[in-house]
């Protein structure tokens, strides 16, 4: 035949690429927590195959770069994930890239007063306290410089008087306070 007549020459080729896989995390908690009191939503994968789908959200790592002194508002910078438990197979066919949002809430902290006993006519040292968030966790050192006023001295009649909690950075926006009802 015919083929006798023709070189054939086959030059098929084609590329296979990464396929585009990108995710969204989102999380919350309060100002003076530490992160294992985030909450997370699920984590959205879009571009991962069927056959892929439960791997990866099995092997998802969320990574939150959040302290506890970090302020109140949404962060576009504390929050990723990685998927290093995968093979390198599985990561090889992806081109992974993702948003993740922090969002810190405002806390509200409780100023409780170190109870004392003083007698008329003695002279009343600096008071003291302790400061916890809403998980009972000490937070004085998010507060700033701590006093703890009392409107009693040595002069005061005998009776009960209060002693309140303040902190330099109360106005700062990151938490607001209460004072413990056995202060006053």
């Amino acid at each position: 035949g015919l083929t006798n007549n023709y070189n054939i020459t086959y030059t098929d080729s084609f590329d296979i690429e990464k396929r585009k896989l990108t995710y969204d995390i989102s999380g919350e908690r309060q100002y003076g927590t530490g992160n294992e009191h985030t909450n997370y939503q699920p984590i959205v994968l879009d571009g991962i195959t069927s056959w892929d789908q439960g791997s990866f959200t099995n092997a998802a790592n969320i990574n939150n770069t959040a302290d506890r002194s970090t302020a109140v508002g949404n962060h576009t910078d504390k929050l990723s994930v990685d998927f290093n438990s995968l093979t390198a197979t599985q990561l090889n066919n992806y081109e992974i890239d993702g948003t993740g949002t922090l969002n810190i809430i405002k806390a509200n902290f409780l100023y409780t007063a170190d109870k004392t006993e003083y007698y008329q006519g003695e002279r009343i040292p600096t008071q003291t306290g302790t400061v916890v968030n809403s998980y009972g966790e000490d937070v004085s050192d998010l507060v700033g410089t701590l006093t703890w006023p009392t409107p009693a001295n040595y002069r005061s009649e005998v009776g009960f008087y209060e002693i309140i909690g303040h902190g330099s950075n109360d106005t700062n926006g990151n938490y607001g306070f209460t004072q413990n009802q056995d202060n006053y």
